[in-house]
């Protein structure tokens, strides 16, 4: 089961820098079409970016957690903190009108769902 999760994330790792890829390549025509989109763009970007990183803590909270590296009651009181900043920054991509990006990686071919303006 963990060779299975191993490889799911790396093929999940691998689909969200091709979309991180194909985004920043819209946000190169945007900067000379639209200042201001590729702005918006830039800063969901950046959120995108510091929930992935929670993400990847969380992965590696729950793997210490099950090789017995972290006591059960550290983890939930870091993965509480760690979801609750996830939710705020999910709530700030969406209050600026877009998806966050992990959503994407349901169909990463639509990359214009991803900003709307």
């Amino acid at each position: 089961m963990p060779l299975h999760f191993a490889n799911a994330r790396k093929k999940l790792d691998g689909d969200y820098r091709s979309i991180s890829n194909q985004i920043s390549q819209v946000q190169s025509s945007l900067n000379k079409e639209q200042p201001e989109a590729a702005e918006k763009l830039t800063e969901l970007q950046r959120k995108e970016h510091e929930k992935k990183q929670l993400l990847d803590a969380a992965i590696i909270m729950a793997e210490k957690v099950v090789n017995g590296r972290l006591s059960k009651p550290a983890y939930v009181e870091g993965e509480t903190n760690n979801k609750t900043k996830r939710q705020k920054l999910s709530a700030e991509m969406e209050s600026m009108g877009c998806k966050p990006l992990m959503k994407l990686l349901i169909n990463p071919c639509d990359v214009r769902v991803m900003f709307c303006v």
